[in-house]
């Protein structure tokens, strides 16, 4: 579409630069040979200088004109017409798409027509253009010639498959030259029979697209592409890099080159040289032919290169006459080109002011070798004048019998008629071949040398012919003739270059295969599996068992090949064509093509032959198997294939083809009386459903809607899309299985059960997985299948298979899933064992869908047995005299072979390999009582038709066509014309696009009441005498129905053919802002006119203002600026934030420049990420994962609204475990996106307001008459659709006929469908009055009452200025509406949307005028670990981090970098007394700890200390200063990791200080508990009361790292913009449980101990310790979660620390110290028991045993 889109905007500016320009410009040069029907001829004479012209000539293609002159000067008497001479218009493209695309719109445009469209007399006609020879110009100029329906044949070399695949768009072009894929075809048979299946491909750039086709036609033969390097021409680096890359593969042997011209291959030689020996060692295959000048300069590398090169016979008569020209012989008129190329050749002057400084002499011959690189083009040119010339003889002899000169008809139609005449017959060449196009436009037969470099005698490198390849034959290579080198020496093998046991990643390792050895083998192909092998297809592996079955059953059959065994190789397609190809290959190259008839191989000692192939099941796996096959000329049988035989090779259909089954549909709709009816298209499906619309004319019934269904499909909207022609509710399905079953779930979940009659080609058939789950939908459909009758001989086999019996790889798979159980040996998949009683039943054999299977095999058999008799009839078997029997004699036996079929018919087939005799069921599916099945209900056959088919209890539904005028020939009215003395053009999508850029789709109802805003606008102003006084407006209101070129061809219909008034004056529309980027910049612009799009400049415009300078659009875009989202990253201080957008122009920009303007605040862009406007699901998983790693808060999205749903769905999938940042954008409202229901997702969005009273014109539009004429066409068919009536009685329809008078009125309004656009085109219309009416005062007179010379002047700046900057009044709002240079400013609102379960958007605020407003108490948002909070998300970069910034600031100053820095440090956030408290008490105490510390290290000998634990004591200290410490995070300001510290930090500190009382009570429970006090006790050491502490906190080790990494700490904003922590309060509280526990145990087991006089005195400190702890606990505690006061939060927690440490200490160690002091008051002869402190601890000295033990533990 994007070609189409930069063709038209080039051809619009054209037409515009050839009929407006005012200045004097020479015109280009034009060869003219004179006729009165003249051919148009591109070719590149001068070379390319940007977009246009050079000086320098490309003097050798001066031959292709003169081959062009030539051979309209020498057209065969067989095709001369009488009266009619055929001559040329030669024009030179340089090259250029711009130079050629204007040559052929002056050649379109010379063309003059009379009013009842036949062509003037007088007038040349102009039917069809040669060339161009590059693809850059053909790329534009076939669209705009297919558009008209004007041919182009192409001639060069080679042509893209962009223009043979694409024919929707080059639906007109043709070509003499094969194309890419066709090149590439050459290549990969080259590979294959050279045995090289394992690869390396280098291509460049430009070469896309033969490497896709390589990729698919690679893997069809089996040829693993290990490595693929892409170059980029002429940056040497990416070849030589490439060629290191490859080389690392030591496994790789040969590399293909695709390469667009032999420069490249000269880049890629120089790379080979570089890289030295190892790359001289690769064997190379190139697409290019190198020069003789390449192969000399890079002998030593080029030497055994192997080339291919297009090839045809050269026409010697032209080079002769060539030969004989000369300055003199040429006239000018004729060729104007020839006198400079003559100078260039030859390098003389023909003029005394020449550049060469030498006369030339006029009597020289041109050298021919000059165009030997042009010989097989002259010759494509001469044939294309050639197949011209007999195409117009053979129209007019059909369209003028015998009539001399241009007759009505001729001169009318030849044009739109030569297209289909050229593309239907044969032609003949100028060297009497015959020229035959493909459907495609390709030519049906082409020739390729395969040339080889090679070292004569001499040692000098040349071309050697040593093979062929063409499109009848394929390849023939003499494989003795090629000349191989290394880097060394030649070599005398070739090198082997297969796939190593590594490579199997190249193919499909999941497909299986199956093999049943024999004297013959009979291959067969079966979806045994869904795509990537995954899903088992039980209708796939049951016709794998019929063939086996056929198989047994003749080999046990005497008179059947009585002599010969035939074995089978079935394969598992996996339903995929290149698995299906791969398979293919894998059986083929498995045996020898030799000179026999059959492929053969030894295996067992005996001789062993491939006789033919089956399958598959598919039409486009049927082309994959039947390429390989054609390849070793194998004959090929169908299975269930509908594919044409002229797609395939010695193809032989044992059912009916798409043409038979279209016509059974057609014979049902016929019966059924349905004539309207929609299609539903599988991309299988092109030829049946051409058959059908063909037919469908034929018989009357109307095709309605034709919807194609590939992979990207929504079957919900197809559902939509058929619901827009409510009177077609029969639909004919062509759809595969797996998209039938979509096709039935959709209409399920629309609830439109029995809503159609469904017609369902034999694709469904008797499938019973295409209803599987919907049945109840399906009922009532009816199918085709091949008639077919149950067999009960297969049935009885089939039902006798059982797991012990059954050797197939696939039968365990089959039965584990029919009956939901595990056999023994098999991958895991149910829990309970297969039954031994588990028996197969009738139905499981699916006998009706086999009979094609077993058919194919009896045919093939039976053939066989026939040439065994004739040619060996001695030995019964295959012999040697088979070696003389030819593949068409072989075919001929098929041909005459006949069987009687399962179906009870004879299978025989006729010349074309189709089936005699096609015999159909009719099908119909019935259900009761939840019982389901299909019911044959009739039958169809050849010669015959339907046969017992009662239509009566057929579904009741609508199938007429609703329209009185042009029935359903999707020719909807286009035009409106309104009279009055000013007229606007205007343009309207009333329809949406059709299945071609010329065809229309559905009505699209919010357009037509935008064309009624407009009619409603006009009616107001005509009758305000204030606006335009005397004077009306009126209107040509175009339909472009979707599409751009339909927009092109009815703006310029409208302005070169409509008389009125204001030709420079304004136009409306387009609205879609894709059609108005190519359009507006490149037609409406260049002709003068201003254009006025009701709409905003969205997301997706293409457009620039710079491209479009007179656009204005009403509305600003939905889209934010960037400048709006700077404005909120700084008003939330966001310093680390990420960017994501749609990587389209506009996105993109706005990307780009709210990056720039972020960039120097200090702003930290982490992850700055671009999707593509395609892009998938797993590419926005991607992005979420890499936001969730980065940290970020806030991410700023520029997305469209497409995309924008793909990002909800996405983190619906990632939940609320990761990335739950805060969006910043633009997003579509929640009511109209369903998908924020499953995401939890919080975004601040910016929607533009508007606010427009369209209540009067709701009244209007809901009193309107259908039946009057008021200008607007498409308003009745708006109104039957709402009032669900028809206005015309004209066919028989369910739909009631409208009641008289009948209005809107009691239709609902919101069906009205009257959105924004009515109030733009309202505005749009009022903008233009409103200067009309100043200019009219200003240039003609104030209150002037008719239009002046002065107010016709063109004045293109003038009208746009004035509309850019117009102040209007429309009756919509009360207030006046201001432009300023083309924008009207509008408030901003910005919405806080919250998706997940309880799904919500609130206004906070808004930006109006530059002002931002914001309400932050009403924002929520989701915190990092997905809980709903109060509060913006805070986005600074992580502490200690560099914040890993792809788009960074780049400040000038250090300022702005420490405004970055200053963003995550450390600030102090609390004030007050109680802060200088806490802070000098904490200090303090643990100045204190840390001396008791050291005192009880000295003292570490003393009893005390020992019976205390020294470790336990120290570990003890630690926790109580941690908190003190841990008083710091409450004080400062909240950051992530200070948050993390709050969160899990107290509950850690308390964690380390109990778990050391802990371990101290246990021990002292376990020492008074002793029976006998010398009893040495273990593990109660310091090393292990150290293990015992660590075992206690391991536990809240665990809990606080698991909290850390599921519910990441972050910050918010309240409603006071204050940076809070997300987590709760009570989370704080949660967090302690552990502790809390520990604190309980110990103060229980310490109440133990209380009254014990043994060794645990300390217990009572410790329970004083715990008691304490839990005081003060549950006082802090309850003030900072009770308390609605921030001013005693922090306080709270910081005072309850540093009181509870106190304590904790003051209880635990101030007894120690006392008696450590007295010990030393001892040594100065002070008695230890006056210390009352420490009896406690005197009173347990331990016996002097138990204090040597514990010394000693």
């Amino acid at each position: 579409m994007e070609i189409v889109l930069l063709l038209l905007s080039l051809s619009a500016s054209v037409l515009v630069s050839s009929s407006t320009s005012s200045q004097t410009c020479s015109s280009p040069l034009v060869g003219v040979v004179d006729g009165n029907v003249r051919l148009g001829f591109l070719f590149p004479f001068s070379g390319k200088d940007g977009d246009f012209c050079s000086s320098e000539p490309i003097a050798e293609n001066i031959a292709l004109v003169e081959a062009a002159i030539y051979a309209v000067k020498n057209i065969p008497d067989a095709s001369k017409i009488p009266g009619v001479n055929i001559g040329l218009e030669a024009f030179d493209s340089c090259s250029s798409h711009k130079v050629g695309g204007q040559h052929v719109l002056n050649y379109i445009d010379n063309q003059l027509y009379n009013a009842n469209g036949s062509l003037c007399s007088d007038v040349i006609l102009r039917p069809g253009i040669i060339g161009p020879m590059v693809d850059e110009v053909t790329q534009y100029a076939s669209p705009l010639l297919a558009y008209h329906n004007i041919p182009l044949i192409a001639y060069g070399e080679t042509t893209s498959s962009e223009f043979t695949d694409n024919r929707d768009i080059h639906s007109s072009f043709l070509s003499l030259a094969p194309s890419e894929k066709i090149q590439v075809q050459v290549i990969v048979d080259l590979l294959w029979n050279m045995n090289w299946n394992y690869v390396a491909v280098m291509y460049s750039e430009t070469m896309e697209t033969a490497f896709d086709e390589l990729l698919t036609k690679a893997d069809d033969a089996g040829i693993c592409l290990a490595e693929k390097v892409r170059v980029t021409p002429h940056i040497q680096d990416t070849f030589e890099d490439g060629i290191m890359k490859i080389l690392r593969n030591s496994d790789i042997k040969v590399v293909v080159l695709l390469l667009e011209d032999t420069s490249i291959l000269s880049s890629a030689m120089e790379a080979i040289s570089s890289v030295g020996d190892s790359a001289s060692d690769l064997q190379w295959v190139s697409n290019v032919e190198p020069t003789l000048q390449l192969q000399t300069t890079h002998k030593d590398v080029i030497r055994g290169l192997v080339s291919i090169k297009y090839t045809r016979e050269i026409n010697e008569n032209f080079k002769t006459y060539l030969n004989s020209l000369n300055p003199s012989l040429v006239l000018t008129d004729v060729n104007p080109w020839f006198a400079r190329a003559w100078e260039n050749i030859n390098e003389c002057d023909l003029t005394h002011d020449g550049v060469y400084g030498v006369p030339c002499n006029e009597s020289t011959e041109f050298t021919l070798e000059t165009f030997n690189n042009v010989d097989v083009i002259v010759s494509n040119i001469i044939d294309a004048v050639f197949v011209y010339a007999e195409a117009l003889a053979k129209l007019h002899q059909e369209l003028c019998g015998a009539t001399v000169g241009i007759c009505e008809r001729f001169g009318s139609t030849a044009s739109q008629s030569l297209s289909g005449t050229l593309s239907a017959d044969d032609f003949t060449g100028a060297l009497n071949q015959t020229i035959v196009f493909e459907d495609n436009g390709e030519p049906k037969r082409v020739e390729f040398d395969i040339h080889n470099v090679q070292l004569d005698n001499d040692g000098n490198s040349t071309l050697v012919k040593v093979g062929e390849w063409n499109t009848d034959t394929g390849i023939t290579l003499g494989m003795n003739s090629l000349q191989l080198w290394n880097s060394s020496a030649q070599l005398e093998d070739i090198p082997i270059s297969i796939c190593p046991d590594s490579c199997t990643k190249c193919l499909s390792s999941s497909a299986k295969s199956f093999i049943i050895d024999g004297d013959v083998i009979f291959a067969g192909m079966f979806s045994i599996h869904d795509v990537n092998c995954s899903v088992f297809r039980t209708s796939g592996y049951v016709r794998m068992q019929a063939m086996f079955y056929a198989i047994q059953m003749i080999n046990n059959n005497e008179n059947i090949l009585p002599n010969v065994t035939i074995g089978m190789a079935a394969y598992d397609t996996c339903s995929d064509s290149r698995i299906a190809g791969s398979q293919t290959y894998q059986f083929t190259s498995g045996f020898q093509q030799t000179e026999e008839l059959f492929m053969n191989r030894k295996q067992s000692g005996n001789q062993q032959y491939a006789i033919g192939a089956s399958g598959a099941d598919r039409n486009d796996l049927t082309r994959s198997v039947n390429q390989q096959l054609a390849a070793v000329d194998m004959v090929h049988f169908g299975q269930l294939s509908t594919a044409s035989n002229a797609q395939l090779v010695d193809f032989y259909h044992v059912v009916g083809t798409d043409q038979k089954q279209a016509r059974v549909l057609v014979d049902i709709l016929l019966q059924a009386e349905y004539k309207y009816i929609q299609i539903l298209e599988g991309q299988y499906a092109n030829e049946a459903v051409k058959t059908l619309k063909d037919l469908a004319v034929k018989a009357d019934i109307f095709v309605a809607n034709s919807i194609v269904v590939d992979d990207d499909t929504s079957f919900d909207d197809v559902i939509h899309r058929l619901l827009a022609y409510p009177t077609a509710d029969v639909i004919v399905v062509f759809l595969e299985v797996p998209e039938v079953n979509q096709f039935l779930r959709a209409l399920d979940r629309a609830g439109l059960e029995q809503k159609f009659q469904i017609l369902a080609s034999d694709k469904w058939g008797l499938d019973s997985s295409a209803v599987d789950g919907v049945e109840s939908v399906a009922k009532n459909s009816i199918t085709i299948s091949p008639k077919t009758l149950a067999n009960s001989e297969f049935e009885s086999y089939f039902t006798g298979l059982q797991p012990n019996n059954s050797a197939d790889p696939w039968f365990a798979e089959f039965w584990m899933g029919r009956y939901n159980c595990q056999l023994p040996g098999q991958p895991i998949l149910y829990d309970e064992l297969c039954s031994d009683l588990d028996v197969l039943s009738a139905m499981d054999a699916q006998s009706r869908t086999i009979a094609s299977v077993i058919d194919a095999v009896y045919v093939l058999a039976t053939a066989l047995d026939m040439l065994i008799r004739d040619k060996c009839p001695e030995v019964g078997t295959i012999c040697k005299d088979l070696q003389s029997v030819s593949m068409d004699e072989w075919l001929s036996y098929i041909n005459e072979t006949m069987i009687e079929s399962l179906s009870g018919s004879e299978v025989a087939f006729d010349e074309n390999g189709q089936v005699n005799s096609a015999v159909y069921d009719v099908n119909r599916y019935e259900g009761l009582n939840s019982e389901f099945g299909y019911q044959t209900i009739g039958s169809w056959k050849d010669g015959v038709g339907l046969e017992g088919l009662n239509v009566a209890d057929f579904e009741n539904v609508a199938s007429e066509c609703p329209y009185k005028t042009l029935p359903c020939s999707n020719e909807n009215p286009k035009l409106s014309i309104i009279d009055g003395d000013i007229v606007i053009p205007a343009l309207f999508s009333t329809h949406t696009a059709g299945s071609s850029a010329l065809r229309c789709g559905s009505l699209n109802l919010e357009e037509v009441v935008a064309v009624q805003a407009l009619i409603y606008a006009m009616d107001e102003i005509n009758g305000d005498n204030n606006i335009l006084p005397g004077l009306t407006l009126g209107a040509a209101v175009a339909d472009y129905c979707g599409s751009t070129l339909m927009a092109y061809d009815q703006f310029v219909n409208i302005v070169g053919n409509s008389s009125r008034y204001g030709h420079d004056f304004a136009v409306i529309g387009p609205v879609d802002s894709v059609v108005a980027s190519v359009l507006v910049p490149n037609a409406v612009n260049t002709l003068g006119f201003t254009a006025i799009s009701p709409s905003s400049f969205d997301n997706e415009s293409a457009s620039s203002s710079s491209a479009a300078p007179y656009h204005i659009f009403t509305k600003q875009s939905q889209l934010p600026t960037f400048s709006t989202l700077a404005e909120l990253v700084i008003y939330f201080n966001w310093t680390y934030i990420a960017i994501v957008y749609t990587d389209s122009d506009y996105e993109r920009f706005q990307a780009e420049q709210f990056t720039k303007e972020i960039e120097y605040l200090g702003v930290c862009v982490a992850v700055n990420k671009g999707i593509p406007e395609d892009g998938s699901r797993l590419q926005f998983d991607g992005i979420i994962s890499e936001i969730s790693t980065s940290e970020v808060g806030v991410a700023v999205a520029f997305l469209s609204d497409g995309q924008f749903s793909i990002l909800l769905e996405s983190r619906a999938t990632f939940g609320t475990n990761e990335a739950n940042v805060m969006w910043v954008g633009s997003f579509p409202s929640i009511y109209d996106v369903t998908a924020f229901k499953n995401s939890p997702i919080a975004t601040l969005s910016t929607q533009r307001q508007y606010q427009y009273d369209l209540t009067e014109f709701e009244t209007y539009l809901k009193n309107i008459d259908p039946l009057d004429d008021h200008g607007n066409p498409w308003f009745k068919e708006y109104f039957e659709i709402l009032a669900n009536c028809r206005l015309e009685d004209e066919f028989t329809s369910p739909v009631p006929i409208c009641e008289e008078g009948l209005t809107l009125t009691s239709v609902d309004e919101s069906l009205l469908r009257i959105s924004d656009l009515v109030a733009e085109t309202i505005k749009s219309v009022y903008m233009i009055a409103q200067v009309a009416h100043n200019r009219l005062s200003t240039l003609c007179g104030e209150n002037s009452m008719s239009i002046c010379s002065d107010f016709l002047e063109p004045d293109s700046h003038g009208i746009y200025n004035a509309l850019a900057n117009v102040e209007i009044h429309p009756p919509i709002t009360e207030e006046a509406i201001k432009f300023n240079e083309g924008e009207v400013k509008e408030e901003i609102v910005i919405f806080n949307q919250i998706g997940g379960q309880n799904v919500e958007e609130i206004k906070v605020g808004n930006i109006l005028s530059g002002t931002l407003n914001i309400d932050v108490s009403k924002i929520k948002s989701y915190d990092i670990n997905g809980n709903l909070h109060e509060g913006v998300r805070t986005s600074t970069c992580p502490v200690g981090t560099s914040c890993n910034c792809e788009t960074s600031s780049s400040p000038e100053t250090t300022g702005d970098t420490d405004k970055l820095d200053d963003s995550e440090s450390i600030v102090w956030n609390v004030e007050g007394y109680w802060v200088t408290i806490v802070l000098a008490a904490s200090a303090t105490f643990t100045a204190l700890m840390l001396l008791v510390a050291g005192y009880l290290f000295y003292y570490r000998h003393h009893t005390v200390v020992i019976e205390a634990s020294l470790n336990l004591s120290i570990w003890l200290i630690i926790g109580l200063i941690l908190m003190y410490v841990m008083n710091l995070p409450f004080m400062v300001k909240p950051t992530v990791i200070v948050c993390g510290i709050r969160r899990v930090g107290v509950s850690f500190v308390y964690a380390i200080i109990f778990s050391a009382l802990s371990v101290k009570i246990i021990r002292i429970n376990r020492l008074r508990r002793r029976l006998v006090p010398e009893e040495p006790i273990g593990f109660i050491g310091a090393s292990s009361q150290t293990l015992f502490f660590f075992v206690f906190l391991m536990a809240e080790i665990v809990l606080v790292v698991e909290w850390l990494i599921l519910e990441h700490p972050s910050t918010v904003l309240n409603s006071n913009n204050e940076t809070l922590c997300s987590f709760e309060k009570l989370d704080l509280v949660i967090s302690l449980s552990y502790a809390c526990f520990l604190v309980l145990f110990s103060l229980i087991a310490s109440f133990g101990a209380l009254g014990s006089s043994s060794v645990n005195s300390e217990a009572r400190f410790i329970f004083l310790a715990c008691f304490s702890t839990i005081c003060c606990v549950i006082a802090w505690t309850c003030v900072y979660v009770l308390s609605d006061d921030t001013d005693y939060e922090l306080p709270s927690v910081c005072v309850g620390l540093t009181l509870n440490s106190t304590l904790i200490f003051i209880a635990i160690f101030v007894p120690k110290v006392n008696v450590l002091c007295n010990v030393y008051s001892a040594k100065n002869e002070r008695p230890v028991r006056n210390s009352k402190m420490g009896q406690a601890y005197a009173n347990t000295a331990l016996h002097t045993n138990e204090e040597e033990a514990l010394t000693n533990l």
